[in-house]
């Protein structure tokens, strides 16, 4: 069978135009739509955040965790909420025209680390103290610090805290803790902005003053701090109450008078802005009630101390106990009832008055205990010449 040219020609005609639209159209379906570039992904507080480059006639993209589709955006960035801390994750993104998609950008892989944060800022005395806990998935921490201008690299540490040492009084610091893993490259991140580095009060003290109306207080000023904050313990209570805040470096503490003998425990703390320094100094001081019309405290002929003490029926005394304990005199002294042991009860310093009446409590120091008391005397209105001291107690 003879085949014409004319039927060849139009043979390959045909065939040469489905081949070019078939070629052409997938050319050009892959050629019209090209690959996002600059596929990130950062850690961010509530998920990784994946970010990627605009691509021209896009209008819209298909983002894959793996190999699995996990949304379709009109937008250039997608945050991924649903992770896990310590795992390992990578990320695609597919731009789309219509019905044509392109090929997939990856992103380099990354490791979920839920966003640090700072468990404690304080000063110490030789720095500032930072601390924080783990996080899942990193395997170091990197602490920057700034004052001005950009963050410089402070420490490197598999530790859970830091202490920064070189810090000047005054001066605030800006701190980035950042969490890492070193196989992905990965961090996370978290800034505390306004901590102030503030040096340790120093030459502090607590006597009772002259007029005998409270316990001064006096110390040494601070570089860079703008008010004081004065902390208070009494003898009998647990833990340091702050009792003022004041603009210079004395302070008169007024409330600190009692109806019977005692004893306080003071520090004084730098401030600026919201931060304190470090509470390393502490004083104490005993306050003895002033006398008056009933000679409260004296002492007699013998140089002796008496102190006068006054107590309902029912009454149970426990400050001396408390006093003896804050200032450390467990078994440096001794004590009896000498008159009056049907009146109060005496066990372990702690007195409880029993009926109406008058009694006497004799206390017996150790020269050790004498000298401790004496080294918080003041102006000899607490000081102590002779090693015994007489509590008369009434009872009503």
């Amino acid at each position: 069978m003879k085949i014409s040219k004319k039927v060849i020609c139009t043979a390959m005609a045909v065939l040469m135009a489905l081949s070019a639209l078939s070629v052409g159209g997938f050319t050009a379906s892959a050629a019209s739509v090209k690959a996002p570039k600059k596929v990130e992904a950062k850690n961010i507080v509530n998920g990784i955040k994946i970010t990627w480059s605009k691509v021209s006639k896009a209008d819209s993209y298909k983002v894959y965790r793996g190999s699995k589709k996990i949304a379709t955006t009109k937008s250039t960035a997608y945050t991924d909420a649903v992770v896990k801390a310590g795992k390992n994750y990578v990320y695609k993104v597919k731009a789309v025209d219509g019905k044509k998609v392109s090929s997939a950008k990856s992103a380099k892989k990354i490791t979920r680390i839920n966003m640090m944060l700072f468990s404690d800022i304080k000063n110490v005395t030789n720095g500032v103290k930072l601390t924080w806990s783990g996080r899942k998935g990193a395997d170091k921490y990197v602490l920057y610090r700034k004052t001005t201008g950009s963050y410089k690299k402070i420490a490197s540490t598999t530790a859970k805290s830091y202490t920064d040492k070189n810090v000047v009084s005054g001066t605030k610091y800006t701190y980035k803790l950042t969490a890492v893993a070193s196989k992905t490259k990965s961090e996370a991140y978290r800034r505390v902005e306004s901590f102030v580095a503030l040096d340790p009060v120093s030459a502090v003290t607590a006597r009772q003053n002259l007029s005998m109306d409270g316990i001064t207080l006096n110390w040494s000023s601070v570089k860079g701090a703008t008010s004081y904050a004065v902390y208070r313990q009494k003898c009998t209570e647990d833990g340091y109450k702050k009792i003022a805040t004041v603009k210079g470096t004395t302070y008169n503490d007024k409330s600190a008078a009692a109806n019977n003998p005692t004893a306080y425990g003071y520090t004084v703390v730098a401030v600026k802005s919201s931060c304190e320094s470090a509470k390393t100094t502490m004083r104490l001081a005993p306050y003895v009630p002033k006398d008056g019309g009933d000679n409260r405290y004296y002492y007699d002929n013998k140089h002796d101390a008496h102190v006068k003490l006054y107590f309902n029926t029912g009454d149970v005394y426990a400050e001396g106990k408390a006093l003896a304990d804050f200032l450390s005199l467990g078994g440096m002294y001794e004590e009896e009832i000498t008159d009056g042991a049907d009146v109060i009860a005496l066990e372990n310093s702690v007195i409880t008055a029993k009926k109406a009446g008058t009694a006497v409590v004799k206390i017996t120091l150790s020269d050790a205990a004498m000298n401790l008391v004496n080294g918080l005397a003041n102006n000899g209105v607490t000081a102590l010449s002779n090693n015994t001291v007489y509590l008369e107690i009434t009872v009503k």
